[in-house]
């Protein structure tokens, strides 16, 4: 009979068909076997839940829940309920996967020092060029309030808000649960716990493997976030330029040549509106990538780069119009660069997920 302490690992799942499989061999195949392994189909409309049912059926150490669709956190609120006698709890993502030593680890530094309520470990993003370590090269001890500031300070994979890197004594969570209908839940909930706990360590060691290679899913997010910028884009470029005098009004009156004046400036300021939303959406999408770098310089092709000289250069033979031409021309030239940028990078995306 297996007397370890039992460590819950709760992994919330929707449409993942093609990553499950890895996710749950990789937590069931851990060295540390003294395991719950609860499965919350959230309304799947692919085979996830039948995959979850297999499991469920070979390995009694996993246990099945189907509920309607609600969104990830009330599918973690569900598995939390199945887990209020598990002396340790943590989360997986159904499309990521775990290394197979570093639940042992964690918790055997969980057992051995009291004082901790978490004990955290590093990631392996997953990336085209292939697996980069976000972590700590030495273990690291904080305190709730050392604990608090790192995280509010700004998102690190080294110790961050997500729930996912992380192993919790059951007394830290207590009543604690994810705030459902919200975006980053896990912010809120990690914040929460942070509040009461005495300690957290950071292992120095990768134990979560994050991004599973989701290449079809990153092209479809793209054009999708391509088409609905472009959208709104083309719908923000027609009121500026059918209804630019009402919108003048709106600050302020003036003279028939304010009127005028304002008008001209309005529309040729905002000519390549359309342009902006695009290059704004490329330039987001290369930081979600890991492409920060080149999201940071597409940001100062336009402020800087294109904007700064195109001010000085234009209105030397324009006169006062070279101002109001050197903004879409900036706008023109950046969303240039993004597009040039944007199909480099995605030639070193592959077409099809590795398990294809």
């Amino acid at each position: 009979m297996n007397t370890s302490p039992l460590l819950a690992v709760i992994v919330p799942v929707y449409k993942v068909e093609d990553y499950l499989r890895e996710c749950i061999d990789s937590i069931l195949s851990q060295s540390y076997t003294s395991l719950r392994v609860i499965l919350v189909d959230d309304g799947s409309p692919d085979r996830s839940g039948e995959i979850c049912e297999e499991y469920a059926h070979q390995d009694p150490r996993v246990i099945v829940v189907h509920k309607e669709n609600g969104g990830q956190s009330t599918a973690r609120n569900k598995g939390l309920e199945l887990a209020k006698d598990a002396t340790y709890i943590t989360f997986v993502d159904s499309d990521d996967y775990i290394e197979p030593d570093i639940y042992k680890a964690a918790i055997s530094f969980l057992e051995e020092h009291q004082e901790v309520d978490i004990v955290g470990f590093g990631i392996n993003e997953l990336r085209t060029e292939g697996k980069v370590y976000c972590g700590e090269s030495v273990g690291r001890l904080y305190s709730r309030e050392e604990a608090l500031r790192e995280v509010t300070q700004g998102f690190s994979f080294k110790l961050g808000p997500s729930v996912w890197s992380k192993v919790f004594r059951q007394e830290a969570i207590g009543t604690i649960r994810f705030r459902e209908g919200y975006v980053y839940e896990d912010n809120s909930f990690v914040l929460e716990v942070l509040h009461k706990i005495k300690s957290y360590y950071l292992l120095p060691i990768a134990g979560y493997n994050y991004g599973a290679r989701k290449y079809t899913r990153v092209r479809e997010i793209l054009n999708l976030t391509l088409k609905a910028a472009f959208v709104i884009s083309i719908v923000a470029f027609s009121i500026f330029q059918i209804f630019p005098v009402q919108i003048i009004s709106v600050f302020g009156s003036g003279s028939e040549l304010y009127f005028k004046y304002g008008t001209k400036y309005m529309k040729v300021f905002l000519f390549f509106i359309f342009l902006n939303g695009i290059q704004a959406a490329i330039t987001l999408f290369l930081t979600s990538i890991g492409r920060a770098f080149q999201g940071a310089v597409l940001s100062l092709v336009r402020q800087i780069i294109s904007l700064l000289p195109l001010l000085i250069i234009l209105p030397y033979f324009m006169g006062v119009d070279g101002i109001m031409f050197a903004f879409p021309i900036a706008d023109l030239l950046a969303f240039i660069v993004s597009v040039v940028i944007l199909k480099k990078e995605m030639k070193k995306i592959p077409k099809k997920d590795e398990d294809d």
